[in-house]
């Protein structure tokens, strides 16, 4: 039971991102834009490449980590730079992601609210 929790926590915590955000994305190119104000669409398009940057941060801070991690212990620092600069442009748009409509604005939200715990979680590792 241990083994199978394992594998589910490492492998759906970095998928939980990305997911969220193919889900946000097909929401925001299904839904109509007509009676949508330009300002939301803007926002929602930066949000959208926002979280695309930040969640190829991750994964490159997980690389890392993989690659360098049985040569020196703790964390490296291409890791760490990465992971900051993930967390920094997560947090920017966590409340950004607000201003979306309906479902996109939910997918976008738990988009970005895992990318940071996913980034909590890679900075507890050993």
């Amino acid at each position: 039971m241990d083994d199978a929790l394992h594998r589910v926590i490492v492998f759906a915590i970095p998928a939980l991102p990305l997911v969220c955000l193919v889900c946000a994305f097909w929401s925001w190119r299904v839904e109509d834009k007509s009676g949508i104000r330009p300002w939301r669409l803007r926002s929602t398009g930066t949000v959208l490449a926002m979280m695309f940057v930040a969640i190829c941060l991750g994964a490159y801070s997980l690389a890392c980590v993989y690659r360098y991690s049985l040569s020196n212990p703790g964390l490296p620092d291409q890791t760490i730079k990465s992971m900051e600069a993930g967390s920094l442009i997560a947090l920017l748009a966590l409340p950004m992601s607000l201003l979306a409509k309906s479902w996109t604005r939910v997918a976008l939200f738990f988009s970005s609210a895992s990318l940071l715990f996913f980034f909590f979680l890679l900075a507890l590792s050993p």
